[in-house]
């Protein structure tokens, strides 16, 4: 199994969090219950797991604020 670089991880990370910005309010339900329970809920357990974050972390892209507040 290949590893994910640490700038595609990056990307993932930062995509997972877009999931569910406040955009998502003005929004109808259909886009909503997508955006929060297909691509969110898979990016929380793929690019917000704790070895991820600590990757990231460690590369000093996100903080140690970012990265234990989830």
């Amino acid at each position: 199994m290949e590893k994910i670089s640490i700038e595609k991880l990056m990307d993932l990370y930062v995509d997972t969090i877009d999931k569910c910005g406040t955009y998502l309010l003005s929004q109808d339900d259909m886009v909503i219950g997508y955006n929060i329970f297909e691509e969110f809920d898979t990016g929380v357990t793929s690019f917000l797991h704790a070895y991820i974050l600590q990757r990231l972390n460690d590369a000093g892209l996100i903080s140690d604020e970012m990265m234990n507040g989830i």
